[in-house]
């Protein structure tokens, strides 16, 4: 139900112009029994608010500790967002304008990731040694 909500009617902008609703049920936490409500954009990017504020927090924090050779590809190429978090309306333009980068939204992003996985396994043990080793794991 929330994974519906959040494609449906997710936003991390709120513009009045783009509202709309979604109908969701579950368990009423006040009462324990069963229930629905309609949520509208509105009020989904309310509850989102503080997790996009820990999340640009989070980047901003990994961005000041960057090195300077990578901070100069990631200032060229900007960000590439992936998952289905990415499909949150607005995310990337929120993004942008905190962080003064471009920043992508991944072709098919809830596959990449997956597809990222699966590729990783395939070369799992040279990625092992690259984080083992002194010289490619900073501290």
């Amino acid at each position: 139900m929330a994974e519906r909500a959040k494609i449906a009617c997710g936003s991390v902008r709120f513009n009045p112009d783009e509202d709309c609703e979604i109908e969701v049920k579950g368990r009423n936490l006040n009462t324990g029994m069963p229930g629905q409500l309609t949520l509208t954009r509105g009020q989904l990017c309310e509850a989102l608010n503080e997790c996009m504020e820990l999340i640009i927090g989070a980047v901003r924090r990994i961005l000041e500790n960057t090195p300077p050779e990578l901070a100069a590809d990631i200032y060229r190429n900007g960000l590439t967002l992936t998952g289905g978090g990415a499909l949150l309306h607005g995310i990337d333009r929120l993004l942008a304008e905190s962080t003064h980068l471009d920043v992508h939204i991944a072709p098919n992003p809830t596959e990449c990731v997956a597809k990222g996985t699966a590729a990783a396994f395939v070369v799992v043990d040279s990625l092992a040694d690259g984080f083992i080793k002194s010289a490619t794991y900073l501290h």
